[in-house]
């Protein structure tokens, strides 16, 4: 059954809804204002007009998906980086602030379905939503899409032989791009044959299923998150506890899960959380990589990095006492 679009969407202003608990101050913090000196962002040999957004060079026979929930602070930057095409869908997961009002000032078709999974809910996006185009481009609400990618893209949809193309994540934090803090480069599908791709059910880090080759794109999509600390700690506290959902379900047989994994990177975390003091080890082996030579904002990285890591770990051994029936949890 296909999906309808939301049409026209009543909201008091384009701004946060009225908050008066004690804390809403920090909600509605930005961190850090939007990048708007690209060289900042630049690798050797890189101009620096190719790292800013796309804009109305982005190509308009590519649709592009993005989902959202309470993403107001970031979402106009993100479908302004790809404005050129013709078809730009939103998927809302029942955002309570300005994100869809947001979405539809921008000409975007805003469609609701409750969350449960970042892989459910772009399968879900795949088999119900109409979308004028063959090749659809994933974007998150909190990334924009260069000048340089957009062309790239542009070239792989006319030559059009691969299933999808897969492209680098160049993470923004606090105004800085910190590479060494964040394992760059890691690799994600963005550009898809709606056809020929399905996504797999897992509760993070979800990798799509694709009926042909899978590309490698040269140029990266820039993600910039601009949301207050406190809403970014809170998403991260999620995240742990999906990790620890994954992990639990493969902890019988680790090397089993080994075997299993689809990509370097999560053969790579399944042995890590086999690992005693696992975010202590993960936070050495960040700032040893050149983290510590990034700033505060690679500190302040690690930090939130250590700290998911941590409650991941503390999640799966209350998933397990779960398990075994216990009625306490060890600290």
């Amino acid at each position: 059954m296909r999906a309808e679009s939301s049409g026209e969407l009543a909201v008091e202003s384009s701004e946060f809804s009225a908050d008066r608990r004690p804390e809403a101050a920090f909600d509605a913090h930005r961190c850090w204002p939007p990048t708007t000196d690209y060289r900042r962002l630049t690798k050797p040999g890189e101009q620096t007009d190719d790292l800013a957004p796309a804009g109305s060079e982005f190509p308009r026979n590519v649709s592009v998906v993005t989902l959202a929930w309470n993403e107001g602070v970031n979402i106009r930057r993100a479908l302004q980086s790809v404005s050129g095409a013709n078809d730009r869908v939103v998927v809302d997961s029942g955002s309570t602030d300005a994100t869809a009002a947001i979405a539809v000032e921008e000409g975007a078709r805003v469609f609701k379905h409750g969350f449960v999974t970042s892989s459910g809910q772009r399968q879900w996006a795949l088999e119900n939503v109409p979308f004028a185009n063959k090749w659809v481009f994933v974007l998150d609400a909190d990334e924009w899409v260069p000048r340089s990618l957009a062309a790239e893209v542009a070239a792989l949809v006319e030559r059009g032989d691969f299933a999808a193309a897969a492209a680098r994540t160049r993470i923004v934090y606090e105004g800085r791009w910190i590479p060494r803090s964040t394992l760059y480069p890691s690799w994600t599908v963005r550009l898809l044959n709606r056809d020929r791709v399905r996504y797999e059910n897992r509760s993070v880090n979800a990798h799509p299923e694709a009926d042909g080759p899978i590309l490698q794109m040269s140029s990266d999509v820039v993600h910039e998150d601009l949301k207050s600390l406190s809403l970014r700690v809170r998403k991260l506290e999620r995240y742990a506890r999906l990790e620890a959902v994954e992990t639990q379900r493969w902890a019988g047989s680790p090397l089993q899960a080994v075997r299993q994994a689809k990509t370097l990177r999560r053969r790579i975390k399944v042995i890590h959380s086999l690992l005693p003091l696992r975010a202590t080890a993960k936070a050495v082996v960040l700032l040893a990589r050149g983290g510590a030579f990034e700033g505060r904002a690679g500190w302040h990285f690690v930090e939130e990095s250590w700290h998911q890591e941590r409650l991941t770990a503390r999640y799966v051994r209350e998933l397990r006492a779960q398990t075994r029936g216990d009625s306490t949890v060890a600290e």
